[in-house]
């Protein structure tokens, strides 16, 4: 804890993760990075240091690195999130819903379903 600046900072070692705990009434507008501007406003969080929205914290946070050549984990390699197609579905959606032995079978008795 850092009294004289209002700020808890938690490091978990096990995983290499941190917390950073503020309050909003004293930081709000004054943050920037990895915690937004501290408006508790979850879609305008992780910010490039341009100011963009970013959609993964890996990536953001190598934006945000400092240089320090002296550490011995000083890479950060941005990563491309993996492309995954869509799997193809075994049956038409009409089909599920309609299917005796499905997970709606229940609700013929009580919802109409004739197309």
């Amino acid at each position: 804890e850092i009294q004289a600046l209002n700020v808890t900072v938690v490091y978990d070692f096990l995983s290499s993760g941190f917390f950073i705990s503020v309050p909003a009434s004293m930081y709000a507008g004054k943050t920037e990075g990895l915690c937004g501007p501290c408006n508790n406003n979850k879609t305008d969080d992780c910010k490039d240091r341009e100011g963009n929205v970013m959609n993964d914290y890996n990536n953001c946070s190598c934006d945000w690195k400092g240089e320090n050549p002296d550490s011995p984990s000083n890479s950060c390699t941005p990563v491309e999130p993996p492309h995954t197609p869509p799997t193809p579905c075994d049956q038409s959606p009409c089909d599920v819903l309609v299917d005796p032995e499905g997970p709606f079978a229940a609700c013929h008795e009580v919802v109409e379903y004739d197309f």
